[in-house]
C-alpha cells in the first residue's frame, strides 16, 4: 500500500461528512464501530492462508469501515448540540460569566472574540455551564485581551441565519466552530473581572503577536504598508484598507494576505537553504538541523497567534523534515493526508472550513500537476526556468481550486497568471526579510536596513495589486456553482486527468458524460435566467436596497450611503446576483431622483417617491405621512427610516414592507393598529417573482 493515509483520511472525512449532513449519531453507531474494530484487529493480527490480494482485502475493508464509523462517532461526540450542560438549555438567564478564548480582533465599531461561558445567573443563583459565544464588544473600550473574564448582563442571543437570498450563512459558519450564540455588548453591559488565560501556550502566542505588531507599528508607519505587512507576517487583517483588500481580490493575490502554506513553505525553503551546512556534519548535524528548523517553524506559528492555517502547514512540513532526517524519501501524498488525518482527529469540523479545503486542494494540485506542467517547456536560462516554475505553480494551484473558489466567492481573477509570479516572488522576499526584521529589531543599522527593504517590498506588492485591478475586466464577477455542480466539475477534471494518465476509454466516457450533463444544465439555466423577472427588497441594517431583475439585467434602487459602501452591499447582495446570473447592474439612488433604464422615479409628495416596475407602481416612503396619495393602487409601499414612526391605515391589497432602515420594534406598533406589515428584520428579504 503506497499511500495508506490517503485511504484513511478519505474514510475519516466521509464519516465526518455523514454526521455533518445528517446531524445525527444513531445509538447503534458506537456498537457497530467497536464490532468492526474487533473484526479489523482480528484480520490484522491473525494470518490468513489466502492470496495476498484477498488478504489485503480482508484486512483493508474492515479497517477503512472502522475509520469511517470512527469519523462519524468522533464528529457526534465533539458536537455540543446534545450537551445537557450547555447554557442554551437554561431559560431566563439574567447574566453570565465568560472568558475570552481567542485573541480579540478589531473592527471599525467593535472588538470581536470567542468566549467560553463558565457560569450563568438565573433567579439570583449562579450555576456552572458550558458552551461558547461570539462576543462583539462595542467601542470605545480598552482593547480586551485573551483570557479576560467578563461579567455580562443579559443573555446571549441565538445566531441568526441569512436575511437575504444568496447571502453568506454566518450562522452555519459559527455552527461548524460549535458556536450557536452571539452577543453585541455595550460598555454599560459588561465589566472585566480579571485575566485568567485558560491556556498558557496560547497566552504566549497572543503576547508574541502583540509584540510583533507593536514593532511593525513603530517602524513601518504608513497605514497601507503596515496593514499588509501585519496581514502577511502576522495573519491579522485588522488594519487592512478596504479598497486595497478589493484590489488584492481582483488581482488574484488575495491568498498572500492570509498566512498559510505559502508563507510557511517559503520559510521552510529559506531555512533549508540557510541551515543546509549543518547536514554535512554527520548525524548530530542532521538532528541539529531538524531541531533548529522545527523550532523556528513553530516559533513562527507562535508569532501568528497559532492560526489554524499555520498549524496545518507547520504540521505538514514537520513531517517532511522528520522523513528527510530519517533518510526516508517523504511520499508527498502520504505526508499531506497524514497531516489532514491528524488535524481532523483533533478537530473534525475543520473539514467544513473553506480554508482547510482550499489549502489541501492547492497542495494536492501542486504535488500532482506542478511537475507535469513544468515539463511542458524546457528553458535554458536560470531566470527563465525560475519564472516558468513559479508560473506552473500558480497555474496548478489555480486550476485545482477554481471550482471551489467560485462556489465560495462567486468571482474569478482574470490576470492571475500575470500577477502570481510577481506576487510569489515578492512573498519569497518579504516573508524571510520581514521575519528577520522582527527578530533583529533591536540591532542597530541592520534593523533600519531590513525595515526599509520590508516597507519598499510591501509598497511594490501593493502597487502590483492596485495596478492590476485597474486593468480592463480584471475580475469575472457574479459566477455561481452549486454544491452539486462543483462536485460535477471536479468529477470532470478528475476524469480528464485520469484519461491522460491511464489512457483508458472508461475515463473518456465519464468525462464526455459529465461534460454533456454540465453543458446541458448550463444551457437550460441560462435560458431560464434570460426569462426571469423578480423584485427583492433586501435587508441591510440602517439602509435601503431594492433589486429589480429583468433577465440578466438588474436595476438597484438604493440610498446614497449604501452606494458608497460597496463591501456592505456586496455582502448582502452579491450571492443573489451570482445565483441569478446577473451580468449588467445599474445602481440608482432613489433619493436623488435620477432617471435611468426602464425606471423613472418621481416625488409623489414630501417624503414619498413613486416608480413603476412591470407596469405596477410602487412607493418608497422616507418621512411620516398620514395616508398614501396615488392615482392607482400600488403594488407595494416600502417604509424606511423615520417614515415608520407614524402609523396610518393601509389598504389590505398593498404589501407594506418595513426594511432594515427601520427599528425592529416599529413593526409591532403597526400590527397593534391592525395594519398587515412585512418586516425584513424578522422575515428576511421580501421576494416576488422568479
Amino acid at each position: 500500500m503506497r499511500f495508506p493515509f490517503v485511504r484513511y483520511a478519505v474514510a475519516l472525512s466521509t464519516g465526518i461528512s455523514a454526521f455533518i449532513l445528517t446531524e445525527t449519531a444513531p445509538r447503534w453507531l458506537v456498537s457497530a464501530w467497536v464490532a468492526i474494530g474487533a473484526i479489523a484487529l482480528f484480520f490484522i493480527l491473525k494470518p490468513v492462508r489466502i492470496g495476498q490480494s484477498r488478504a489485503d482485502l480482508f484486512r483493508g475493508v474492515p479497517a477503512l469501515a472502522f475509520v469511517f464509523l470512527g469519523g462519524w462517532v468522533l464528529a457526534g461526540a465533539r458536537s455540543e448540540l446534545g450537551d445537557a450542560n450547555h447554557f442554551q438549555h437554561v431559560s431566563g438567564i439574567e447574566a453570565y460569566e465568560a472568558v475570552l478564548v481567542s485573541q480579540p480582533e478589531s473592527r471599525p465599531l467593535y472588538f470581536r472574540a470567542f468566549a467560553e461561558v463558565q457560569r450563568v445567573r438565573r433567579l439570583g443563583d449562579w450555576q456552572s455551564v458550558t458552551g461558547r459565544v461570539l462576543l462583539l464588544m462595542e467601542k470605545p473600550i480598552p482593547r480586551p485581551r485573551y483570557g479576560d473574564v467578563l461579567l455580562i448582563r443579559g443573555a446571549p442571543q441565538s445566531a441568526k441565519g441569512p436575511h437575504n437570498p444568496g447571502e453568506f450563512d454566518y450562522r452555519r459558519y459559527l455552527r461548524f466552530q460549535q458556536v450557536f450564540h452571539r452577543d453585541f455588548v455595550t460598555s454599560q453591559r459588561f465589566q472585566t473581572v480579571k485575566n485568567d488565560p485558560p491556556c498558557r501556550i496560547v497566552e504566549w502566542a497572543c503576547w508574541a503577536n502583540r509584540h510583533a505588531d507593536s514593532v511593525l507599528v513603530a517602524r513601518l508607519g504608513d497605514r497601507r504598508e503596515y496593514g499588509v505587512a501585519k496581514a502577511v507576517l502576522l495573519g491579522v487583517r485588522d488594519d487592512l484598507d478596504a479598497d486595497l483588500m478589493r484590489a488584492y481580490s481582483a488581482s488574484g493575490a488575495i491568498h498572500v494576505l492570509s498566512v498559510s502554506g505559502l508563507h510557511v513553505g517559503i520559510l521552510f525553503m529559506t531555512l533549508s537553504y540557510l541551515l543546509s551546512f549543518l547536514k554535512k556534519r554527520g548525524r548530530s548535524g542532521v538532528w541539529t538541523f531538524v531541531v533548529l528548523k522545527l523550532a523556528i517553524l513553530w516559533a513562527y506559528a507562535l508569532i501568528t497567534g497559532l492560526s489554524p492555517a499555520v498549524l496545518r502547514s507547520a504540521a505538514m512540513f514537520s513531517l517532511f523534515t522528520f522523513a528527510e532526517a530519517a533518510k526516508r524519501p517523504p511520499a508527498g501524498y502520504n505526508v499531506l493526508f497524514a497531516s489532514a488525518f491528524g488535524l481532523l482527529l483533533f478537530d473534525p469540523y475543520l473539514l467544513a472550513s473553506a480554508g482547510f479545503q482550499l489549502s489541501y486542494l492547492a497542495v494536492g494540485g501542486l504535488l500532482y500537476l506542478q511537475p507535469r506542467i513544468e515539463r511542458w517547456w524546457t528553458i535554458g536560462s536560470k531566470p527563465g526556468r525560475w519564472l516558468w516554475k513559479v508560473t506552473a505553480t500558480a497555474l496548478s494551484a489555480q486550476f485545482i481550486t477554481f471550482p471551489l473558489a467560485v462556489y465560495y466567492f462567486h468571482q474569478f481573477p482574470v490576470y492571475f497568471l500575470l500577477v502570481n509570479p510577481a506576487v510569489i516572488g515578492l512573498a519569497a522576499l518579504v516573508v524571510p526579510v520581514g521575519l528577520g526584521f522582527l527578530i533583529l529589531e533591536r540591532a542597530p543599522y541592520l534593523s533600519d536596513l531590513l525595515a526599509e527593504i520590508t516597507r519598499g517590498s510591501f509598497w511594490v506588492l501593493n502597487e502590483v495589486a492596485v495596478q492590476t485591478e485597474r486593468l480592463p475586466h480584471a475580475i469575472w464577477p457574479n459566477l455561481n456553482l452549486t454544491a452539486t455542480e462543483t462536485l460535477g466539475v471536479y468529477g470532470l477534471m478528475g476524469s480528464v486527468l485520469a484519461l491522460f494518465y491511464t489512457r483508458k476509454k472508461a475515463f473518456a466516457w465519464a468525462a464526455a458524460s459529465l461534460a454533456v450533463t454540465l453543458g446541458g444544465h448550463a444551457v437550460v439555466q441560462k435560458a431560464t435566467q434570460h426569462r426571469q423577472h423578480g423584485f427583492v427588497i433586501h435587508h441591510i441594517p440602517k439602509h435601503t436596497a431594492l433589486s429589480l431583475v429583468d433577465g440578466n439585467t438588474l436595476t438597484m434602487l438604493a440610498d446614497s450611503e449604501i452606494v458608497q459602501r460597496p463591501r456592505l452591499l456586496d455582502y448582502a447582495c452579491a450571492g443573489f446576483w451570482a445565483e441569478r446570473g446577473i451580468r449588467y447592474i445599474q445602481v440608482i439612488r432613489f433619493d436623488s431622483l435620477q432617471r435611468g433604464g426602464k425606471f423613472r422615479i418621481e416625488a409623489v409628495e414630501r417624503g414619498v417617491y413613486g416608480a413603476k416596475w412591470k407596469r405596477q407602481p410602487f412607493l418608497v416612503m422616507t418621512h411620516p405621512v398620514r395616508r398614501i396619495v396615488t392615482q392607482r393602487l400600488p403594488l407595494l409601499a416600502l417604509v424606511r427610516g423615520q417614515a415608520a414612526r407614524q402609523v396610518f391605515p393601509v389598504s389590505p391589497e398593498i404589501d407594506l414592507v418595513l426594511d432594515g432602515s427601520t427599528m425592529p420594534r416599529q413593526a409591532a406598533r403597526w400590527r397593534e393598529r391592525g395594519v398587515r406589515v412585512y418586516a425584513t428584520a424578522e422575515q428576511g428579504a421580501w421576494v416576488r417573482g422568479f
